[in-house]
């Protein structure tokens, strides 16, 4: 539930219930001050709401929440009652090719640290290291033959890079919801619910961290569910695995779509 507040016609929020409780209890938010969350038809001072007291709980009739949140587009306004304007955010969603461009500028970018030991290896550990590669299954058998052939100065410097580009995809990520892949294809990780930018936990570390690691670990078994990744991406809301569970949905834009007016005389 998101809740709007209103004094002296201008308008804050959205709050959450349990901020809204806190604020009462703390004494930021007065009863007489105005307030409105979906399923209410007219705005209503606190007080009428919490019958006098510093404490909010909805009744049941209010608790059902819309798909999308809505926004009070202008501040309440007195004439013959309190007036508002709300407007539903519908987001503009990232189409598929976008995300998948954005992803393969990303992978790029990773390209790197399979070049580094080259830096380090002579002709003949590089022949060596030619006939461990091969398929999948291949590299995992003789993984630990490979890490012993690379000498520590290309672990260190293959680690160090994997460390920076982490670091700095997490950084764009938390200041604009964009990866260097979906800043160049003018896309963007949101909050499914609120169109927010997301915390760095939920829209890289789990959309992406956990997801690569997930993969190593599974070996053929990511094939499926990379499979089903990929047929999400063309489903009606286009939340991919990762999006489903970082609770996120990628877009270009959120824009107002649908107006209808909320009032009411105290």
């Amino acid at each position: 539930m998101y809740i709007f507040l209103a004094r002296n016609r201008e308008q804050a929020g959205p709050y959450t219930l349990e901020q809204l409780n806190s604020m009462l209890q703390q004494g930021q938010v007065e009863l007489d001050d105005l307030m409105w969350h979906e399923g209410m038809s007219e705005w209503l001072p606190v007080g009428r709401m919490t019958y006098g007291r510093r404490y909010y709980q909805p009744s049941p009739t209010h608790t059902s929440q819309p798909a999308v949140p809505q926004t009070v587009k202008e501040h309440p306004e007195k004439s013959t009652g309190y007036q508002a304007t709300t407007q539903t955010l519908v987001f503009q969603l990232a189409t598929p090719m976008s995300r998948i461009s954005a992803k393969a500028v990303d992978m790029m970018f990773w390209l790197p640290v399979s070049l580094i030991p080259m830096f380090f290896l002579n002709n003949q550990d590089i022949a060596t290291l030619n006939s461990l590669s091969g398929s999948y299954e291949k590299v995992v058998q003789n993984q630990r033959q490979i890490l012993e052939l690379l000498p520590d100065g290309a672990l260190f410097a293959m680690t160090i890079y994997v460390i920076g580009m982490l670091a700095l995809q997490a950084s764009l990520i938390r200041l604009s919801g964009q990866s260097i892949g979906k800043r160049l294809m003018n896309i963007r990780i949101v909050d499914a619910t609120t169109g927010q930018l997301g915390s760095v936990w939920r829209s890289f570390m789990l959309r992406s961290v956990l997801f690569i690691l997930l993969f190593n670990m599974l070996g053929l078994l990511a094939a499926p569910i990379l499979i089903a990744d990929l047929a999400l991406l063309f489903s009606q809301r286009r939340q991919t695995l990762h999006d489903r569970v970082a609770r996120t949905v990628v877009i270009t834009s959120a824009v107002a779509e649908i107006e209808r007016p909320v009032s009411g005389s105290l």
